[in-house]
């Protein structure tokens, strides 16, 4: 289960930008669960990842959660943060 689910589910309007680490292989089905948790909360936000903080984002481009979900269950580092981001346009939160 997403541990953040309770959090996610509960809030009050989007926000631009979020973040949190899976540690894998062992949270995959979390991570995965997270993933489409946001999907739900918001169909047009779009996930990246970064291994470390120096390095940036691994991604080329932001991708749908769909397509994200795919990359997700074949990473293979150890830890990521994900993140994910959404196109609602700071004034109107």
């Amino acid at each position: 289960m997403c541990v953040f689910k309770p959090y996610l589910q509960t809030l009050l309007r989007l926000v631009p930008y979020l973040s949190f680490e899976v540690n894998l292989p062992e949270f995959r089905r979390e991570g995965l669960e997270c993933i489409e948790v946001l999907d739900r909360i918001a169909a047009v936000g779009k996930f990246n990842y970064a291994v470390d903080c120096i390095n940036g984002l691994v991604l080329e481009r932001w991708l749908e959660a769909r397509d994200f979900l795919q990359v997700l269950n074949a990473c293979a580092e150890k830890t990521i943060e994900v993140f994910w981001k959404t196109s609602v346009p700071i004034s109107s939160q």
